[in-house]
């Protein structure tokens, strides 16, 4: 390790280097006793250290300067008139930024400082205002009082220069009888009991203020009744009973002060509504004579082109045959011409003179044609109202429901036993109640709806009905057991009779595997059904069952008649 030899004395010589200003903080210690011949030894890093203790601290840093060295932040005036004489009160709110003397412009004009509530603000006069004269830092609020002599002579106004602030607000109150304030090119932004507010904008030079004669506002002449003209569009929609109409009016007045028009209704006009520009109110009139008014009202004079949204319903029975549209008019005759774009009920025939359809159309306005959008429609220029004859056309009935798949499976005994599985696959959309007529059976031993046990209704000997609710898929099944009885089958050979339950519903497919007792076998049959053409693969494989199917049958009982005869006779 790298050590340096210093004498005592010379440790004691850098220490009195420090300056004097460092000196004059510590307090001087006792020398150390004086020991002839000795010697201190330390290492160098803390010699470096308390050489580096003994160096000036560095300069500060200048503390920056705001742009501005004062500003007024607020300044609320008090206008007062009282016994012909006005008086002037002002409260002020100051921030100084730095410490030194600043000089802030307050009030200048023809106002007389009369007292000041801050006896330390120093309020001087200068440059034809009153300023503050201050060198304290930080936030201040002070009140001043100015006498503005008699009113009365004010001929060419009082003259004020207020000093530039954030929120410059002018309150006057007290107005003599018979007077009224005005401050030229200023308009007030609040009056309430009898005071006046102004809101004085940032540089502004001076206010001129007049305490005038009072004047009555001149009365706007009385309106003057003016007749219309109206060109409207109209759409008309046939829905829930009603004809719904959508009418944009374009109004011309023809002289007078255009603020009032009556529009003529239906006298059944039902859900009105009226929009517009510059509406001032509508009035609903009393039905007379088979219409309605609506008197309409706006705002603004003179105005004699306006334009007028009216949505209104009228009821209509579906059993009419005939329907008369009426737009909107008024009361003048062959002042009203009408655009009708009637969008046509599906199943309703309308038919009347100049009815244009879509293809023979002028072309529609775009506010008309937002309305149409997509549909056919119908098209008849008129006056105010026009009929149409309407002729209800004969619908087509489709199914109600459709039996996609009935599938059977019967089985034969040799004393004549019948056991027969039924299995039906229906599509419909909405309830419904199903019947099913069944040949001679003795029992029904199961019965399902959509994998649920279910009691039919019996209607009649041979007819149950199922009450199938509406299927969330579109489709429900019915399954059910029944047995029977026929005549024992020959020793030999034979012939019976079958027959399967009939619906009056159109069946699409129907599958029916017949087996008979394993010691006998299927010769021939005869009925309105065929051998099943679908591969061997899809078909029981016992040589004693035979597959049948029929398609696109409605109203009819699948029957069979089979001849049969015992197996082994041949051998």
């Amino acid at each position: 390790m790298k050590t340096t030899r210093v004498l005592f004395p010379c440790l004691s010589l850098g220490l009195l280097a420090i300056p004097a200003a460092r000196a004059q903080d510590v307090a001087t210690p006792d020398p150390p006793p004086g020991i002839p011949g000795a010697m201190v030894t330390i290492p160098y890093s803390e010699l470096k250290a308390l050489w580096d203790a003994a160096q000036p601290d560095p300069w500060p840093a200048p503390e920056p300067r705001p742009p501005l060295q004062a500003v007024l932040m607020a300044a609320h005036y008090e206008l007062t008139f009282a016994d012909q004489s006005a008086r002037l009160s002002a409260r002020y709110r100051m921030r100084s930024f730095t410490g030194d003397w600043q000089l802030v412009p307050l009030l200048g004009g023809e106002a007389q400082l009369a007292e000041s509530t801050d006896e330390h603000a120093g309020i001087v006069w200068q440059n034809e205002g009153y300023h503050l004269l201050t060198q304290e830092r930080g936030e201040s609020e002070f009140q001043l009082h100015f006498t503005l002599g008699d009113p009365a002579a004010w001929p060419d106004g009082l003259r004020l220069i207020p000093g530039t602030a954030a929120m410059n607000r002018l309150h006057v109150s007290g107005i003599p009888a018979g007077k009224s304030i005005r401050i030229a090119g200023l308009s007030p932004t609040e009056s309430r009991d009898g005071a006046i507010i102004y809101h004085i904008p940032g540089g502004l030079p001076e206010l001129a203020v007049f305490l005038d004669a009072f004047r009555e506002p001149e009365a706007a002449p009385p309106p003057e009744a003016s007749t219309w003209n109206l060109q409207s569009e109209v759409c008309v929609r046939y829905r829930d009973g009603r004809l719904h109409y959508e009418s944009r009016i374009h109004c011309q007045a023809n002289g007078g002060s255009g603020l009032a028009m009556d529009l003529v209704l239906p006298g059944n006009a039902l859900e009105l509504s009226l929009e517009g520009e510059d509406f001032a109110e509508s009035e609903l009139g009393r039905r007379d004579d088979g219409s309605r008014t609506s008197r309409v009202k706006w705002q603004t004079r003179d105005v004699l082109d306006r334009v007028v949204l009216l949505t209104y319903a009228v009821p209509q029975s579906p059993l009419a045959t005939s329907w008369l549209l009426s737009a909107p008019r008024v009361p003048e005759e062959n002042a009203t011409q009408s655009l009708l774009a009637i969008v046509p009920v599906e199943g309703l025939e309308l038919a009347g003179e100049d009815l244009k359809d879509s293809v023979q159309s002028r072309r529609l306005s775009e506010w008309l044609g937002a309305r149409i959008g997509t549909a056919d429609f119908l098209t008849v220029e008129t006056g105010a109202s026009c009929e149409l004859r309407t002729i209800w056309l004969p619908r087509l009935e489709t199914a109600q429901a459709i039996v996609q798949l009935a599938s059977y499976e019967t089985r034969l005994f040799s004393d004549g036993a019948l056991l027969v599985k039924a299995r039906y696959n229906l599509t419909h959309q909405s309830p419904l109640a199903w019947r099913l007529e069944l040949p001679a059976i003795e029992e029904i031993l199961t019965c399902e709806v959509n994998g649920l046990n279910a009691r039919p209704v019996k209607r009649g000997e041979t007819t149950i009905e199922f009450a199938l609710p509406a299927p969330d898929d579109g489709s429900s099944t019915v399954s059910l057991c029944y047995a029977a009885r026929l005549e024992a089958l020959d020793r030999v050979s034979g012939r019976c009779d079958l027959q399967l339950p009939r619906t009056s519903l159109f069946v699409h497919d129907l599958t029916w595997a017949l087996a008979l007792p394993d010691d006998y076998k299927t010769t021939a049959f005869e009925g309105n059904l065929t051998i099943d053409p679908r591969p061997a693969s899809d078909r029981p494989a016992s040589e004693s069952v035979l597959c049948l199917r029929k398609q696109l049958l409605r109203g009819e009982h699948p029957t069979v008649e089979l001849h049969y005869e015992r197996r082994g006779l041949d051998d």
